[in-house]
């Protein structure tokens, strides 16, 4: 296994001095903004040119919908006991399909209709010495997460409660759609069990207003972290200048808004991105050297990432010492930036170090925990070294 490097510190350090300068950073806030301009001075000293990336986002879509559903399921259960049942199955699919195209898909369903904030990207690049052949993306995220409650507090019962709840919408969803479709012929015996059920697990699905605070992480692990190792590349290709592959260190915001900073910056530069070769390394949560891996899908499983690169990034892994694997994203752990640029056509794969076991037990992601104590110093070098070897070895090729 490759020795601790002199960068791993440096990555540290950096990470520490914009939590204790900017504190918490969701997605749009002055204190995100101020972290992007930290970025960009940061940047500056070692890229040959460095832009922030203005856009506009709607943060408090992409959870808002959990609140908006809490509310809904009430009506739903008062227009059932009034036997309003088309009232009830309207009201509910439209929550539903909220749910579904915001959590699931992360796709902007009704984002217009909250409030609009400016999102921030950093992008530095540094150029080859002789001609561009293709161009590698380095990708992190410096907003924080709102902090998930069940997360903070009660850990386990985290996919009890998701499960739970979207299990019960279903239920009630195909219920009441049955109970509008039978009409006049549906038994009062179907109208009063569907009354008493959806009442009953009233609880499961109102906790949806209680998923997240109003207050956001340190984010040290989730994803600050992984913007300090992008940055560490830069320093590292700055002075080992690569020869055709042009380096391109981005900092997305509202990457916990579902993924707003990076379709940003690829709706706005995808011909450039697909006009010659282009791989995106996004690293996200290197927390655990034992749970290095590399992502085949994304978004849910919703967005194929590229299995070529994955599994050469692994190769890599391998050939320094680590273990590890490449595999999809479980259904409902979410997505990350790797996510937009497989959505348009490029060769992504995202670089995590944390599993369930760790979501669940471990207490730090998405908390008020999520600081650098909680970053295994191994698993930060290995994301830096993995990386530099990927880099360096795309380069070699042309």
């Amino acid at each position: 296994m490759t020795p601790q490097s002199d960068a791993v510190p440096e990555i540290f350090s950096f990470t520490k001095t914009i939590i204790d300068a900017c504190g918490p950073r969701l997605a749009g806030d002055p204190s995100t903004r101020k972290a992007a301009e930290m970025i960009r001075d940061e940047f500056a000293t070692h890229c040959d040119s460095v832009a922030l990336e203005s856009f506009e986002v709607h943060p408090n879509a992409f959870l808002g919908q959990l609140r908006l559903l809490a509310v809904l399921y009430l009506l739903v259960v008062v227009c059932l006991w009034f036997q309003w049942p088309i009232v009830a199955a309207l009201g509910l699919s439209f929550g539903f399909l909220a749910l579904v195209s915001e959590a699931i898909f992360y796709r902007e369903y009704l984002d217009r209709f909250w409030k609009k904030k400016q999102g921030t990207n950093v992008i530095g690049i540094i150029e080859p010495t002789a001609e561009v052949k293709q161009q590698v993306i380095v990708s992190a995220h410096h907003d924080s997460a709102y902090i998930f409650n069940f997360l903070s507090y009660k850990p386990i019962l985290y996919p009890v409660l998701s499960f739970g709840a979207l299990s019960s919408i279903i239920f009630v969803l195909f219920m009441g759609w049955l109970w509008v479709f039978m009409g006049v012929n549906a038994s009062s015996g179907f109208r009063l069990f569907l009354q008493i059920s959806a009442t009953l697990i009233t609880p499961l699905v109102v906790v949806l207003w209680f998923f997240r605070a109003n207050t956001g992480t340190p984010g040290a692990g989730g994803n600050l972290i992984s913007v300090a190792i992008t940055n560490q590349l830069g320093k590292k290709f700055t002075k080992e200048k690569l020869q055709h592959t042009r380096l391109i260190l981005a900092s997305f915001d509202a990457e916990e808004a579902g993924l707003r900073g990076a379709r940003a910056y690829c709706t706005k530069h995808k011909g450039a991105l697909l006009n010659i070769p282009t791989f995106n390394f996004n690293i996200d949560s290197p927390y655990a050297l034992k749970n290095i891996g590399f992502l085949t899908t994304d978004v849910n499983g919703t967005i194929r990432l590229s299995e070529e690169m994955a599994n050469e990034c692994v190769t890599i892994a391998h050939s320094l010492g680590y273990e590890a694997k490449a595999f999809p994203i479980p259904f409902l752990i979410g997505g990350t930036d790797a996510g937009e640029f497989g959505r348009i056509g490029v060769s992504a794969t995202n670089l995590s170090a944390m599993s369930i076991e760790t979501i669940l037990q471990a207490g730090t992601y998405h908390t008020p925990n999520d600081t650098i104590d909680a970053i295994e110093p191994a698993a930060v070098e290995a994301a830096f070294q993995i990386a530099s070897a990927f880099i360096q070895k795309k380069d070699m090729k042309k």
